[in-house]
């Protein structure tokens, strides 16, 4: 199965984590979501300081449990973004790049008619 997947880095002040994480580009996650591992090679070390939310899934009844901290993104070798990210120790993939914090600074487009599919992603340039 396909799944649209972006290289990311997480960032902190100035502390970037060393590897690089495979985030599913998720239109139907609200918000930008990470393991809690993730966190702490940005040198949070105990994500539960962050503002905490509770969320649910597709499935009912599957709601968990996030703590939400600003952190920079660094996708793939092109753009770096500040966002408010969730991080739980039970999110079964590396990442989640959700409407909030990733959809909300690039247009994305997903094409499934094409053998592969393809993933196309642009940076919207805002005036400030």
């Amino acid at each position: 199965m396909w799944l649209p997947l972006l290289r990311v880095r997480l960032g902190r002040g100035h502390t970037l984590a060393r590897a690089p994480i495979l985030a599913v580009v998720d239109s139907g996650s609200p918000f930008c979501l990470f393991r809690a591992d993730n966190a702490a090679a940005i040198g949070i070390k105990d994500i539960i300081t962050g503002k905490l939310a509770k969320m649910g899934g597709a499935k009912k009844g599957s709601e968990d449990t996030y703590w939400f901290h600003k952190i920079k993104l660094y996708i793939e070798s092109d753009w770096t973004i500040e966002v408010w990210a969730g991080f739980s120790p039970n999110l079964s993939v590396g990442g989640l790049l959700g409407r909030n914090g990733f959809f909300d600074h690039f247009f994305v487009l997903f094409d499934h008619s094409a053998n592969p599919p393809q993933l196309d992603v642009t940076k919207i340039d805002r005036v400030q």
